[in-house]
């Protein structure tokens, strides 16, 4: 159950906090007050769409934090298959939203999506605002209501999953039929391709060691005259370095008969004329190593043209490009070679699904209509208390021809999709001896509040969601009828906790909490104020809302109150 709710800077809420009881909570106010706002933050904690008007104007960013206690095993059960690690029973989830239209969310202090929390909201809080009236009229809804009623949850998972993987079942006999159909074609290039790279006999990274050396080539002729030059200077000639060198070095030794001091320059010239004589050898080795053969030249140009030709043919970067390509095409030709036999293993597994799915969908089709026939006898009772005594509500029931059809019901090729071959639609009838129609042509927007209040408290029974909230979903009701509309919302919130906005005394007079939203003005400012009213404020406001703030009006909400308040 929800807590509490905690309002900051939220539209026209400056600051507002809301402790709720289990069972019954209602609110009510004026027009106009922002009773629904407080319905709205509930629903942008929980990951509804927002932008920057959610923001109070003036304000840098809104705050809702709302806080649950989870009690129930299978809803604990149901949040951690959903990935969320809750410590003890609580959950505390913050939304931040500021004027820039950065968000941010956290459940338990840890940052969530807000597509994850919305996830997590479906299985917190049944929402039913005025909106949903409308989405009642949208026949596509209606399978929906059915089968949360028919606790059809695993059969449209199986069929769903059935679904999809017969559609990429097709999808892959599809590619491979168009591609078996120009067979010749496809093996006669994939061959030639495959033919040619292997001829190339290409190895990885060899592009890269031939434009080294094609570089090394580009160059070669300045750097063969260079070090040939070098080392003419060193020891070619009568002039060159190693021979004057060894001239000096035999001068001073004969000096050194008049002046032993010529011994140290002696020993200096030597190590130099070895240290000379080593640059001579490693030019020598290094001219052996660079004297490449015209053969040797014409290899590495004819081996980059044919590189570079085959880049460019197929459309690759690196000859590991170019090698992993024919790998690949060696694989296509060995599957277009064996295509027919793949084929033929395709479609005999797609059939056996199509057959599978054929006979679910037939299956949950039969629990359906079985399902349907309770649903409508439920629905009409709870009509009937709702003052509608003569409306027939029936579930009706078609198949969709389609010459795409995945399979055929007694010889015609039916429309299935993820939830099956069922197309429900609700038809009723509120006028004696008019046949049933869809809703959309017939109800009235008090007869769809009732309609829809009927289906919730059908629902109710069967729903394992916790946490209910209605805003106006009274829209258009009156009279004896809104007692009725009290009674149903009081024998719900006997199971689980409810939330309702209303403006009707009869429906408020049933809550067990009862809070009333007032708008304020200070100066410049307004400000919503949100009160848990006592047993006295009740009466006055229950009395407000009748119309007659008088002493007989309050004895009058005195009377519906006591007697209200005894059912709980």
């Amino acid at each position: 159950m929800l807590l509490r709710i905690k309002i900051k800077d939220y539209a026209i809420i400056d600051e507002v906090e809301v402790e709720f009881s289990d069972g019954f909570n209602v609110f009510t106010g004026e027009s106009g007050v922002g009773k629904s706002i407080i319905v709205d933050a509930l629903g942008f904690s929980l990951g509804d769409r927002a932008d920057s008007s959610v923001v109070r104007t003036g304000a840098q960013k809104a705050i809702v934090e709302s806080v649950f206690n989870i009690t129930d095993e299978n809803i604990l059960n149901k949040i951690k298959s959903l990935g969320f690690d809750i410590d003890g029973n609580e959950l505390i989830i913050r939304r931040e939203y500021d004027i820039s239209g950065r968000n941010k969310i956290t459940i338990n202090g840890f940052s969530e999506s807000v597509s994850r929390v919305s996830e997590l909201s479906e299985v917190l809080v049944d929402f039913h605002g005025q909106h949903e009236h409308q989405s009642l009229l949208n026949s596509k809804t209606h399978i929906d209501y059915l089968d949360a009623f028919g606790k059809f949850h695993k059969d449209r998972e199986v069929i769903a999953n059935l679904y999809r993987s017969v559609i990429d079942l097709k999808n892959k006999i599809n590619e491979l039929s168009e591609i078996l159909s120009q067979k010749e074609k496809r093996i006669e290039f994939l061959k030639f391709t495959v033919d040619e790279l292997e001829r190339a006999n290409l190895k990885e990274n060899e592009d890269v060691d031939l434009e080294e050396k094609f570089k090394f080539i580009t160059n070669f002729e300045a750097l063969f005259r260079l070090v040939n030059e070098s080392l003419v200077f060193l020891d070619e000639g009568e002039f060159s370095v190693l021979s004057s060198i060894g001239k000096v070095i035999t001068n001073l030794r004969s000096a050194t008969r008049y002046n032993e001091e010529f011994n140290n320059l002696i020993l200096k010239l030597e190590e130099a004329e070895s240290t000379i004589k080593e640059i001579r050898n490693i030019l020598e080795d290094f001219k052996n190593r660079i004297n490449l053969s015209p053969e040797e030249i014409e290899y590495i140009n004819s081996r980059l043209d044919l590189i570079r030709t085959l880049k460019r043919k197929y459309n690759k970067s690196s000859v590991s490009e170019l090698i992993k390509y024919k790998d690949e095409c060696k694989r296509e030709l060995e599957a277009v070679e064996t295509g027919d036999e793949e084929l033929r293993k395709l479609e005999s597994e797609y059939q056996k699904l199509v057959s599978e799915l054929r006979n679910k969908c037939l299956d949950l089709s039969k629990k359906r209509m079985n399902k349907a026939k309770e649903f409508d006898k439920l629905v009409m009772e709870k009509l009937r208390e709702l003052a509608m005594e003569r409306a027939i509500f029936k579930t009706d029931f078609k198949y969709y021809k389609t010459d795409d059809g995945i399979f055929e019901i007694e010889g015609t090729k039916i429309d299935v999709n993820e939830t099956g071959i069922d197309r429900v639609e609700f038809l009723i009838s509120v006028n004696p001896g008019e046949e049933p129609k869809p809703l959309r042509k017939v109800a009235s927007g008090g007869e769809i509040s009732r309609i829809m209040l009927a289906l919730k408290n059908v629902l109710s029974d069967v729903s394992e969601v916790d946490m209910m909230v209605f805003d106006e979903i009274d829209v258009g009701i009156g009279g004896n009828t809104a007692n009725v509309v009290g009674e149903m919302i009081q024998e719900i919130a006997k199971k689980r906790q409810i939330i309702v906005i209303t403006h009707l005394p009869q429906v408020a007079a049933r809550a067990k909490t009862h809070f009333k939203v007032e708008k304020v003005f200070e100066g410049a400012k307004t400000k919503v104020i949100v009160k848990e009213l006592s047993i006295e404020e009740r009466k006055k406001e229950i009395a407000r809302m009748i119309g007659n703030e008088t002493e007989v009006g309050i004895k009058y909400a005195e009377e519906m109150l006591s007697k209200s308040l005894r059912n709980l």
